[in-house]
């Protein structure tokens, strides 16, 4: 297209506006987490299927937490948290934070600290959907 003299981007992450920086990344020795959030989750979810939530005052949540190998040749390994939203329709999985590292996390407390804090911050003030007050709530009660 530029050899039309079309005035484009020469790359497609300019179009995209994808950041050439991540300052999300926090260092948890010995690997690295990045919250992606709770709440930016469950938006995208529901925006797909916004007429749920019409009759809804609680949202039912579920967590899973559980570490996979990248490779059998390395011990390089991901640990995310992922979190769906427990009605039949939109039972597909998002990610909430990940952990990434070559053995698990040295503590369990910083790698769900952001998880939690988010989590007791929206059961306690809720989430705005459709204009509608809807509090998430994990279906069994961990936290």
């Amino acid at each position: 297209m530029r050899s039309e003299n079309l005035l484009v981007p020469k790359d497609c992450r300019i179009l995209l506006k994808t950041p050439s920086l991540c300052n999300d990344i926090v260092n948890m020795p010995p690997g690295a987490y990045i919250h992606l959030g709770i709440e930016k989750g469950i938006f995208e979810k529901i925006h797909q299927n916004i007429q749920l939530i019409d009759n809804l005052e609680i949202l039912p949540l579920t967590i899973n937490i559980d570490g996979l190998p990248l490779s059998k040749s390395s011990k390089s390994q991901f640990w995310p948290i992922l979190m769906s939203i427990d009605l039949l329709e939109i039972s597909e999985p998002f990610i909430v934070g990940i952990y990434h590292g070559l053995k698990e996390s040295e503590s369990i407390i910083n790698f769900l600290d952001a998880f939690v804090k988010e989590y007791l911050f929206l059961k306690k003030n809720g989430i705005i959907l459709n204009n509608k007050l809807i509090r998430p709530i994990l279906k069994k009660n961990y936290l």
